[in-house]
């Protein structure tokens, strides 16, 4: 005599609650029982304000890496201390103050 096994060490499958298949039908056929609502709070939206603004600012960043390298490069190799880079330096800082 063979038994059937049911669920998993004789722990029968669950079932459905009794008439929910009925409100999941209701709520199918009628849209106004099934609205659903999300309400963000006031920290919420500024937070994803303020992190869409440093995503697109990371994008459009006017930072070029490559001149960056080469300023360092010029740096440790001393250009810097060259007469006419100073001269240059310096110009350009009149200009800005």
């Amino acid at each position: 005599m063979t038994t059937g096994i049911t669920g998993l060490g004789n722990i029968p499958e669950p079932s459905a609650p009794r008439g929910s298949r009925e409100r999941n039908r209701a709520s199918l056929s009628d849209p106004a029982q099934s609205q659903d609502e999300v309400t963000f709070s006031a920290a919420a939206r500024e937070a994803a304000t303020k992190d869409k603004v440093i995503h697109e600012s990371e994008e459009h960043s006017e930072i070029r890496q490559e001149v960056i390298d080469q300023a360092k490069a010029n740096i440790e190799a001393g250009a810097h201390k060259v007469q006419g880079v100073v001269e240059l330096v310096a110009a350009r800082l009149v200009s800005i103050i």
